[in-house]
């Protein structure tokens, strides 16, 4: 059984992306968003919670980060915020793959529907929006 939460880093599909950036993968952050928005009608939840992770990466290398960030993760956005920041496109994709997550086709928002939370599932996806939305040119 795998493990799944509400917080960007408590589900399996968020360790994609973690461990990519662990093994030196540049491309990580990027990966995960586009994943998203190349499926037009249906994404799954890895893909979901992989691009949601990755969001979150960003909103911290930017110095926004959620209110619990894990060590771990800190230390990798400590390595690799300098790339992350020199990417400034990645802010929009972010922002559009965290939009096609909330929509109709996202199996995330229907299993966290299905679960019971998908109000505070969305509530966070809100949060994390507004955190990326605050950045400009850094």
């Amino acid at each position: 059984m795998g493990a799944w939460g509400l917080g960007p880093f408590e589900n399996d599909g968020a360790l994609e992306p973690l461990a990519q950036l662990r093994e030196g993968e540049d491309d990580a952050v990027g990966a995960a968003f586009r994943a998203v928005m190349a499926e037009p009608d249906y994404v799954e939840v890895d893909a979901g919670q992989g691009a949601v992770a990755a969001a979150e990466i960003l909103a911290s290398a930017y110095g926004r980060p959620g209110d619990e960030l894990p060590e771990e993760v800190a230390r990798i956005v400590a390595l690799y915020r300098e790339r992350l920041l020199g990417e400034v496109e990645l802010v929009e994709q972010a922002r559009q793959a965290l939009a096609r997550l909330t929509a109709e086709g996202s199996e995330i928002a229907e299993l966290s529907d299905e679960a019971g939370h998908g109000p505070e599932w969305r509530s966070r996806i809100a949060d994390l929006d507004r955190r990326l939305s605050g950045i400009r040119d850094f």
